[in-house]
């Protein structure tokens, strides 16, 4: 079937950038009552598109980390190896979120995510795909 209809609960956010980055929409999804974060590369993007994938992250002005990040079987989406749920704990209501990765050529490719609302995701997909109830206490008292 469809990716889209494995999710009974998914929210994408799209990039700030009028321009191609190479990076695409970054989905926040319930999935098999998990959560997943996963991330959408621009085929023109030089990247090996099999196994893991280190991509740079960056909350507002936080200290940039590398992340790990594993592709899918026909190497078009990438999911977010470690617990998705503690990093969206970490990130803020309407925070800035940078992606990026350098390519094989050498290029850096760059999206800028502004994750207004994404409290409202949280408590919606709280309900939904049974978010650890520290978490989502947590997160409403941002």
């Amino acid at each position: 079937p469809p990716r889209s209809t494995l999710f009974p609960y998914t929210t994408l956010f799209r990039s700030r950038q009028k321009v191609n980055s190479g990076l695409s929409g970054l989905t926040i999804s319930c999935r098999a009552k998990r959560i997943e974060l996963s991330l959408r590369l621009m085929e023109d993007v030089d990247v090996p598109r099999f196994g893991e994938i280190q991509i740079v992250s960056q909350i507002n002005d936080q200290h940039p980390i590398k992340q790990r990040w594993i592709w899918d079987e026909e190497g078009i989406i990438l999911t977010y190896v470690q617990d998705p749920v503690v990093f969206l704990q970490s990130v803020p209501d309407g925070a800035r979120l940078r992606l990026g990765i350098g390519d094989s050529k050498g290029a850096r490719h760059m999206a800028v995510y502004q994750l207004f609302g994404l409290d409202a995701v949280r408590k919606k997909i709280g309900r939904i795909c049974a978010w650890p109830t520290s978490v989502q206490a947590s997160s409403e008292k941002r």
